[in-house]
């Protein structure tokens, strides 16, 4: 089996196209992490391989430089708010090496919390791989932005791009200054103990633009981490986030109220609970922004 995949690596490798036909003229960026990476002077071909690169990749790049598109894409990136302009590139159902090898890329999106292994096999066979940081401050975003931007040859789409998410981030600040401390945390349950996020995650940094507190940090508590009812009563947030399905509903706020500890929650008593779409609940790119803009939307709205 290994020297099957070997030969057809090298088979794939063999049909790279423009890279095999001649030499290619190259140019060197650096990643958000300081990461240097030779790229093609002219990038023509980038694959995001989740939908959390993708939200950048579309809203710099030039839709001609985009060939295909994660399965994800439809479901948890900004494509899904539009879908059919971009129905007719190819879905990649499988993120394998040889899949991605396939479609001939020069330069490939990757995050973080991502296999390293899939990493090591791209950089192997001279793909140009730029590993994005799982955001947990702004500086990520803006990072992340000016990288990909760079890496494109679309500086002036980044930049634009940065000023507007900067204004925007100022003006979500205005609106939610001077208003009510109030303490929020996340909570997730599909069965068995619920799950929460404490510092140093995404939902961290959405609260703190959404200018709430997150209780889900107390006593020193950091990532995501399993939290039972007993613990949840302690804490007791002002509010609550949840993520909602497609038909608008929670199922970690159907399993809590169905709990019989759980109904002295001031959350639930008051009912100040906040559901945000999954695309944006779980989003870890440009699009925490919006989250936030929508949280403090619907808070204002209740």
């Amino acid at each position: 089996m290994q020297r099957i995949a070997i030969l057809l690596a090298a088979a794939l490798l063999g049909c790279r196209g423009h890279h095999d036909s001649a030499p290619v003229a190259m140019r060197t960026v650096t990643a958000p992490d300081g990461t240097a990476i030779e790229v093609p002077v002219t990038v023509s071909n980038v694959y995001a391989t989740n939908a959390a690169a993708l939200d950048i990749l579309v809203a710099i790049a030039d839709r001609s430089q985009i060939h295909a598109l994660p399965a994800t894409a439809f479901e948890y990136s900004s494509l899904a708010d539009d879908p059919e302009p971009w129905r007719d590139l190819k879905q990649m159902t499988n993120v394998d090496t040889e899949d991605i090898l396939a479609l001939d890329p020069d330069l490939v999106l990757i995050h973080d919390w991502q296999s390293p292994t899939q990493g090591a096999w791209l950089r192997e066979n001279g793909i140009a791989m730029m590993v994005l940081p799982t955001v947990t401050k702004w500086e990520h975003i803006t990072d992340s932005v000016n990288a990909v931007a760079d890496a494109l040859g679309r500086k002036d789409a980044g930049n634009a791009l940065v000023a507007d998410l900067e204004a925007r981030r100022a003006r979500l600040a205005e609106r939610t200054a001077g208003s009510e401390p109030r303490r929020a945390m996340t909570y997730g349950n599909y069965g068995g103990d619920g799950s929460s996020s404490g510092s140093n995650t995404t939902w961290h940094l959405m609260f703190e633009l959404a200018g709430l507190t997150n209780a889900g940090a107390e006593d020193g508590a950091e990532g995501v981490y399993e939290i039972d009812i007993e613990r949840l009563l302690v804490l007791d947030p002002d509010l609550l986030l949840v993520s909602e399905n497609l038909e608008g509903v929670s199922p970690a706020i159907g399993t809590l109220r169905a709990h019989p500890s759980a109904q002295g929650l001031r959350a639930l008593q008051k009912d100040q609970i906040v559901s945000l779409p999954a695309s944006l609940y779980s989003t870890s790119t440009v699009r925490i922004l919006d989250a936030a803009e929508m949280l403090v939307d619907r808070l204002d709205r209740d």
